[in-house]
């Protein structure tokens, strides 16, 4: 079946699953092949379950006329995705960087959606399959796609922006992650650069932390528009912090940039204004420069979501939203998902920030919680993933940082952390299993607790013991 046919089908059943343990009813179920499943084997149980059709490539399984049977169901997924971005006219914002992507992706989302309707990656589906799948579910009528870009190997933001033909991209900075992939912080720049390379070819604009030099070095042969955040000249917002304690506060000052100066909706695909939700004309001006600057109190903690909210608040202003509607967007935002979250529990204070870690991450997560956070410090610290060569050099340093915390409590977790030897205030466990017998046997009360580690630790599996 060639993709104008079952494009045709997808207008009708516009719901795409490849997971029969979820609801799949009136749906277009697609048999993905993994490392560990093979969705083919699901089809019967798809179409049992409600889905319309189904799309395989294992010939073995035809003979239902709703069985429809591909080369590779994957790249027909990916085929189907880009052709229905090409039939849409909404704007897609895509984000990537090593760290912050998700929050940052979140924040411009929950800004955007003040004045406009945003589809939003859901979760962290960033890569090749979830990008098709977040691609899927924007509706004709959705003015703004904010899709979210992740990668751990070169080529593979290029091949997503292939997909998702953005018109705006925003990296949040570069950091030391996935380096098993990419093999060095230069192939970091170079992979995460393939966003800007692909808004350079088509004449896309760009959203930049002027601050951060790394960023800036990759964009002086950008030629198309470029909107500045953070501290420095011609920037659409700056900011700084007022307290984090630990949620952060912070003062951000608005300002005249190089940007869209009227506000203006804009549509990447059409250049017409498509109308906004309140149904007044997207180009009518709420504020004038020079705003007024004025204080958020969010409900994250961590000083290094200055630079995500500054982002948010660079989107927003850029598209011409209130300054207080996006002010109050943030105010009422709260983390989830174990990124960035404080949880209260019967005993003990959480502060989780366990979906995924790297050096960079690492130590900026540290930091922050031993300069506000209260008395009785303990941190859980899982191993750090996908580090490859220097994975024993990145821990050493590691365990090095955390030898400077006197006053804190450790706990590694990890077989990472084997091979070097650690103060005696410090605990190791192999794993999280052995860490929650632990725990049973030696509760844990009236502390301040940081769980930071790699997501194929598991560390969320420890907040019932604590």
């Amino acid at each position: 079946m060639n993709i104008e046919k079952l494009y045709q089908l997808f207008c009708r059943f516009p719901v795409i699953s490849t997971d029969t343990r979820k609801a799949v009813k009136d749906s277009i179920f697609f048999a993905i092949r993994g490392d560990k499943f093979d969705g083919n084997k699901y089809v019967a149980d798809a179409l049992a379950n409600g889905a319309t059709y189904t799309v395989a490539d294992d010939r073995s399984v035809a003979g239902d006329p709703r069985i429809l049977i591909v080369d590779n169901t994957l790249s027909t997924l990916q085929q189907l995705a880009a052709y229905h971005r090409s039939k849409i006219k909404t704007s897609i914002i895509a984000i990537t960087g090593s760290n912050g992507k998700t929050t940052t992706k979140d924040l411009i989302s929950k800004v955007l959606s003040c004045k406009y309707t945003v589809c939003s990656t859901q979760g962290n589906l960033n890569n090749h399959i979830g990008v098709p799948l977040t691609i899927l579910r924007i509706k004709p009528y959705d003015q703004f796609g904010v899709v979210e870009l992740g990668a751990n190997h070169p080529g593979e933001i290029d091949g997503l922006c292939r997909i998702a033909q953005p018109g705006y991209g925003l990296i949040t900075n570069i950091g030391r992650a996935h380096l098993e992939g990419f093999g060095s912080i230069d192939g970091v720049i170079k992979a995460k650069g393939e966003l800007y390379r692909y808004l350079q070819e088509s004449g896309g604009k760009v959203f930049v932390n002027c601050g951060d030099r790394v960023l800036m070095d990759m964009l002086i042969s950008f030629t198309g528009e470029i909107i500045r955040y953070g501290n420095g000249e011609g920037t659409i917002f700056s900011g700084d912090v007022d307290k984090a304690d630990p949620f952060l506060s912070i003062n951000v000052r608005p300002g005249k940039h190089q940007g869209q100066k009227t506000g203006k909706y804009v549509s990447d695909k059409t250049g017409k204004h498509p109308g906004e939700k309140s149904g007044k004309d997207p180009g009518e001006k709420s504020d004038e420069y020079p705003y007024k600057g004025l204080n958020i109190r969010t409900k994250m903690p961590g000083d290094f979501n200055l630079e995500n909210i500054l982002a948010a608040l660079a989107a927003g202003s850029y598209f011409g939203i209130n300054t207080e509607k996006m002010a109050e967007a943030i105010r009422d935002y709260a983390p989830d998902n174990f990124r960035s979250q404080v949880m209260k529990t019967k005993h003990n204070t959480l502060f989780i920030d366990a979906y995924n870690a790297n050096p960079t991450s690492m130590n900026a997560t540290i930091r922050n919680f031993q300069k506000n956070t209260g008395e009785n410090k303990m941190l859980i610290i899982g191993e750090m993933a996908e580090l490859g060569e220097i994975s024993e050099a990145e821990h050493r340093a590691l365990l090095s940082v955390l030898g400077e915390l006197n006053d804190c409590k450790i706990f590694l977790v990890g077989n990472s952390f084997n091979n070097f030897s650690v103060p005696d205030n410090f605990r190791r466990f192999s794993n999280v299993q052995v860490m929650t017998e632990w725990l049973a046997i030696h509760p844990v009360t009236n502390a301040n607790i940081l769980l930071k580690g790699s997501r194929i630790v598991g560390l969320e599996k420890l907040i019932p013991y604590l």
